[in-house]
This record gives C-alpha cells, sequence and structure tokens, in this order.
C-alpha cells in the first residue's frame, strides 16, 4: 500500500485504519496502517520509545506469514518484560537470606 505523507492528520487516521482494521480480523490492512504509523511517527527515534501496543499487533504479522518480523517484534516484547522484571523491586538493595532453624520434638 502506497501512501503519501500529508501529515499529522492523515498520520491519526492511518492509526485508526490500523486499529479498526485489526478489530475485525482485516489483518494485512491493519498490518500495512500501523506500520506506516509507526514509521512516521517514529521516523527519528529509538526502538524503545515504540509503545507495547503496536508490538502486540504487529506480532500478528504471523496472520501473513510474516514470520521473521512477528517473530522479532514479539521478542522485543519478552527483552522488554524481563527488563521490567529485574528492575522492579520493592527494596533497593538486595535482601539477606536467612534460615530458622527448627527441631522438632519427635
Amino acid at each position: 500500500m502506497v501512501i503519501p505523507d500529508y501529515g499529522g492528520d492523515h498520520d491519526r487516521l492511518l492509526l485508526w485504519l490500523g486499529l479498526g482494521a485489526f478489530g475485525v480480523a482485516r489483518y494485512e490492512l491493519a498490518w500495512n496502517g500501523l506500520d506506516l504509523w509507526t514509521q512516521r511517527t517514529y521516523a527519528n527515534k529509538p526502538q524503545d520509545s515504540i509503545p507495547d501496543f503496536l508490538f502486540c499487533i504487529a506480532g500478528s504479522a504471523g496472520h501473513l506469514k510474516a514470520y521473521n518480523r512477528a517473530i522479532a517484534d514479539i521478542q522485543v516484547l519478552y527483552a522488554r518484560s524481563l527488563q521490567a522484571e529485574r528492575s522492579d523491586s520493592l527494596l533497593p538493595f538486595p535482601s539477606r537470606r536467612t534460615t530458622i532453624a527448627t527441631s522438632s520434638p519427635c
């Protein structure tokens, strides 16, 4: 699909087109709309700035048999989830493990 860049309103239309098409299982149209929107919105930004929901939807590229792209997008989500788990802590320092010795009356 070739759609020239007309500016901000047009880009928002691509987002709504992609999300709406995904909702009614028109995966090729959804893929094209969201991919164009992502390219235009996040053109000069690192991949970390792209929201997770786009990778979830882009992971549906498997419906279009674009397996390499789908796998790459799912791997980005997986890496983000691992990073979130590593940085998630209630305590800013490691806790000491203590073992409690229990004696049994038997």
